[in-house]
């Protein structure tokens, strides 16, 4: 039960939210289409619903880039890599 008496975000409106609040591919700078899952949501059930665990992406990043090609893999430090990413696209000529 939940102290506060509102009810516990569904995965529909915590997508939904997420991403209106965190609009473009935190790799790419491309609209968000996706939220990844940092820690893999089989591996880290209890994580799958917690904002730290999440990050938006487009469609083109999300596999190739978050999961590494394979769906069976995935990058515990993608904030960081993604951070590094977008300040070099910040200084390019």
């Amino acid at each position: 039960p939940r102290r506060c008496g509102h009810p516990r975000p569904t995965r529909g409106t915590l997508r939904k939210v997420y991403l209106r609040d965190n609009p473009f591919c935190s790799l790419c700078g491309e609209k968000a289409t996706q939220i990844h899952h940092i820690k893999p949501v089989w591996k880290f059930p209890e994580d799958e619903m917690r904002l730290y665990n999440l990050i938006s992406g487009c469609d083109k990043c999300h596999l190739r880039f978050f999961h590494l090609g394979s769906y069976k893999s995935y990058c515990l430090d993608i904030k960081e890599k993604a951070e590094e990413w977008r300040l070099k696209r910040e200084q390019r000529p």
